[in-house]
This record gives structure tokens, C-alpha cells and sequence, in this order.
């Protein structure tokens, strides 16, 4: 069941340190066993959404862009040799997960990992996510072995990339000189139902299953959902409140982007996006350039 890592002999394996830790194939089996097959669709929607929205990078890009007025700027990318994504010893999000997995999948990178602190459990969900997103280096390592793997990383001098979505509850240090993104601490959510009950733009239980991490608010919702709060108010009371992220029917869209950096319409409890967070940025941009042609 598990796919082989097409660019794994590259280079050197830099996560060599963690070799003792990586998870066995057996918890990925049981956790696929056990997963619902509707959660197993919506986590192949979201990596296909991701895939469409950001396809794998060219490797060793060359631009060469010619302006007007007789500039010339060339534009080469040298994707990371690896990114390692850090997750706390805490509940974490299958989807989220896969937001920031993906954009480290196409980067280029020729390693990708995903690092947990021993002694926290994995959730069915999260094991199952990784699996479908065919990742192979999945380790829960001590705060000592994270902390050597780093040191030879730093000691290569190649680019690499950590991906942080401790958000605060981190057990694993990410060194200086090593390129971080951070995700937000606990984004809290906002789901918007018309006053008059119509047009849920969202199943909640299917939206609290899969953010064990937020905090989570439906406005006007027509019943109670366990693990969300309720709340309810005009559409400009929502956008006062200053969700991190909010659920709204296909017709509140844009202007829900007018107050909050991630909207999702119907259907989107399925998906996630960290604004900022982008594939080209996770190695090294080098630019040339030259007057004339």
C-alpha cells in the first residue's frame, strides 16, 4: 500500500539520524483499516484540490523574462533538498496536515518528513491522510535526535525548509539558520448560516471531526452541534468577529475575503489553505539581470 519515494536516492538521506523512529507500516495499515471510507473521499478531494491549485515544480527552473524598455531578468529556482514538518503533542488537523504536506511535496524537495514528539499517539485520521498523500518519512523522535538531524542538516550548507505547525506546543526546536514557517496558534473558524436557516454552507460534525484544534463557531446554525459554539447575529457581526478562517455559502464568498485571509464555500470542510504558505518559497530564488536582450 505504501508508495515508494520517487527522488529518495538523490541525495543522501538527511533524516538518517531519525532512522529508529520512523513509524512502522503496520500503525499506517490499522489507521487505514479504521478510518470512515467518506473521511478517506475527503482527504482525496483535498490532496487533488492541492494538486490542481499548485502542481509539482519544475526541477532547476530557469526564467528568462524580457521586459519592455530593454531589460532582461533572469530567474533561477533551486527547490529545497529537504522540508521536514514539525506537529505538535497535541490534536492535529488531517486537513491542515495536508495543507502544508503538499506544498513541501511540490516543491521539489528530494526529502520530505513529517516529525512528531515520542510518546504522543497518532491519530487513525492523521495516519491516514499520510498514507493517502503517499508520505514514506513519518518519525517520532525525541527532542535529542531532532536536534542532531538539525545539526547535520545545517552542517550541509544545502536548502532546507521546516514547516512548524507546533503553533506554541512544540517539544522540537527549530534551530537558527534553518528557513521556518510558522502556522498560527489554534486558527479559530467562523461558519456563517443565513438568519433565516438557510444555506449551511458546511456539515459541522464532518467540520469538528477534522479541526480537533479549533475553536469553532456557527452563526445561526438551525441546531446544536457537540464541539462547536454557538452564536447568531447579522453578517457584519460575523466579519466583526475576525475568524481566522471562515465556512459560507457560495454567495457570501468574496466579500467574506474582504475580512478574512481563508474562506471556504459549500463543500469545503474538506479542504484547507494557509495563506503565505507557498511551494516556490521554500527553497532559493537567484536572480540575474541585464539591460538589453
Amino acid at each position: 500500500m505504501r508508495r515508494p519515494a520517487s527522488r529518495m536516492n538523490a541525495t543522501a538521506d538527511p533524516f538518517k539520524r531519525l532512522a529508529r523512529a520512523r513509524l512502522d507500516d503496520a500503525l499506517f495499515a490499522a489507521a487505514f483499516d479504521a478510518v470512515r471510507e467518506t473521511d478517506k473521499a475527503a482527504f482525496k478531494r483535498c490532496i487533488a484540490a492541492h494538486f490542481a491549485d499548485a502542481p509539482p515544480a519544475p526541477l532547476g527552473r530557469l526564467e528568462r523574462i524580457v521586459h519592455r524598455g530593454g531589460f532582461t531578468v533572469l530567474r533561477a529556482v533551486r527547490p529545497p533538498v529537504c522540508v521536514a514538518l514539525l506537529l505538535p503533542a497535541a490534536p492535529v488537523s488531517p486537513v491542515k496536515l495536508l495543507a502544508a504536506l503538499l506544498p513541501a511535496r511540490t516543491s521539489g524537495a528530494a526529502h520530505v518528513a513529517v516529525v512528531r514528539p515520542a510518546g504522543w499517539g497518532w491519530e487513525d485520521q492523521v495516519l491516514t491522510a499520510l498514507e493517502l498523500a503517499g508520505q514514506e518519512d513519518v518519525f517520532a523522535a525525541t527532542p535529542e535526535a531532532w536536534a542532531r538531524c538539525c545539526a547535520d542538516l545545517a552542517k550541509a550548507g544545502d536548502p532546507c525548509a521546516v514547516l512548524d505547525l507546533q503553533a506554541g506546543q512544540g517539544r522540537l526546536a527549530v534551530p537558527d539558520g534553518i528557513q521556518a514557517w510558522r502556522a498560527p496558534a489554534a486558527p479559530s473558524i467562523g461558519v456563517f448560516c443565513e438568519e433565516d436557516g438557510e444555506g449551511v454552507p458546511v456539515d459541522p460534525a464532518v467540520l469538528v471531526r477534522f479541526h480537533p484544534d479549533s475553536r469553532i463557531t456557527l452563526w445561526n446554525a438551525p441546531r446544536r452541534t457537540r464541539g462547536a459554539a454557538g452564536r447568531r447575529g447579522t453578517f457584519a457581526a460575523f466579519a466583526a468577529a475576525r475568524h481566522d478562517a471562515v465556512f459560507v455559502p457560495e454567495a457570501r464568498l468574496s466579500e467574506a475575503l474582504e475580512h478574512c485571509p481563508l474562506a471556504l464555500g459549500p463543500g469545503g470542510e474538506a479542504h484547507w489553505f494557509w495563506p503565505g504558505l507557498d511551494a516556490r518559497l521554500l527553497g532559493q530564488t537567484r536572480i540575474g539581470f541585464m539591460e538589453g536582450e
